[in-house]
């Protein structure tokens, strides 16, 4: 009972005090509407746009309706006609085109002749590897689409040598990159709220001698962490049911699984996420280098996370590595559940490795815990 009373009593000083500070509390009222409302746009690699050049050599009906097909091409910036592939290199190297297309001679005979599709030259500007590759793949799908039509049209068939490849997006069909961003604004407003609510609480009791109060009097270590933990737990659930509101009011993102694994999910990670933040003050002589440690921290997990780029792109130990992530396990709980429904039961191995993490971080920031004067 003791404990308890310590406990309720601390949780109340440390929600008070980040409640009368100005920066943070601005912070709990702008940044969950930030991260839904403007963020999901900003961090976008969905494109639509590709501007090509084409270099027509055949002059012959299919390759007049190849072109056809680019001009009218959704999205397109510019569809440019060149006399030569090296004039039309000139403008890919001069950023005025994304795409060269050159129709080889002959193209539609060979076509006709051979039941073969002959090959096309399609060059890309890689320097932004994403637009590329999106941009390329659209112009292929154009083209393809094309051929096929204008074949069908006068009653040929490409012999069986030919691979046809019928896509169907399971879960995100519309390939739209919003869907699969907007899961882990929760992880962002986790990282960025708990950090700074957590790190600062540390800060202020360091800096402005709490801690010394604290240490000489009879609350334990345990007693202690839980407080914080519980303080910073109740104003990031605050922020989450904030978040989620605005996700479903600006994007219609309403999770396609249970809500409760939603919560239950972030209830553990906040929970180990302001556990590290007090791990961190353990072994730090100030504030400022707590919440400058802590930053880091935050930057590393949320970049080895799949937050960004996927898991599988990064190097192998790097990818065992990520499995002591406790970040990467919930962003694949979010997503999971947003978009394919899972249950507890198809995510049960994260939610272990998710529980024994945040515990395992939440028994070291107590034991090295130290009742010393600062």
């Amino acid at each position: 009972m003791v404990a308890l009373n310590q406990i309720t009593a601390l949780i109340i000083k440390d929600v008070l005090q980040v409640v009368r500070n100005r920066k943070i509390l601005i912070l709990l009222l702008i940044y969950p509407s930030f991260s839904a409302l403007v963020v999901p746009h900003i961090v976008n690699y969905h494109s639509n746009k590709a501007s090509v050049a084409y270099v027509d050599n055949d002059n012959s009906d299919l390759s007049r309706s190849v072109i056809e097909a680019l001009h009218c091409m959704e999205g397109k910036e510019a569809v440019v006609k060149s006399a030569t592939y090296g004039q039309a290199i000139f403008l890919l190297e001069e950023s005025r085109v994304d795409c060269v297309l050159e129709i080889p001679v002959e193209y539609e005979r060979t076509l006709i002749s051979t039941g073969k599709l002959p090959e096309l030259s399609l060059s890309v500007n890689a320097v932004e590897p994403v637009k590329a590759l999106l941009g390329g793949r659209k112009v292929l799908g154009v083209v393809g689409d094309a051929i096929s039509d204008k074949l069908g049209q006068k009653g040929k068939a490409v012999g069986p040598t030919t691979s046809y490849i019928t896509e169907s997006h399971y879960y995100n069909p519309s390939l739209n990159y919003l869907l699969y961003m907007l899961p882990v604004v929760l992880v962002s407003v986790a990282l960025t709220l708990c950090t700074n609510i957590t790190g600062t609480s540390m800060s202020s009791e360091m800096n402005g001698g709490g801690m010394d109060i604290i240490n000489s009097s009879p609350v334990s270590r345990t007693v202690f962490v839980s407080s914080k933990i519980l303080a910073c737990y109740l104003l990031s659930l605050v922020e989450l049911l904030n978040t989620i509101l605005l996700l479903q009011f600006a994007h219609n993102m309403n999770p396609t699984g249970s809500l409760l694994l939603v919560l239950l999910a972030f209830s553990i990670f906040v929970m180990g996420l302001s556990a590290s933040v007090i791990l961190i003050g353990n072994f730090t002589a100030n504030g400022t280098l707590t919440m400058q440690l802590s930053y880091l921290y935050v930057t590393v997990i949320q970049l080895m996370s799949g937050f960004l780029t996927p898991i599988e792109s990064m190097h192998l130990p790097l990818q065992y590595l990520s499995y002591l992530n406790p970040c990467r396990h919930v962003v694949e709980i979010l997503r999971n559940v947003y978009l394919k429904s899972s249950t507890l039961s198809d995510l049960h191995s994260q939610f272990l490795w998710l529980t024994v993490l945040s515990s395992v971080i939440y028994f070291l920031a107590v034991v090295t815990y130290r009742k010393r004067l600062v």
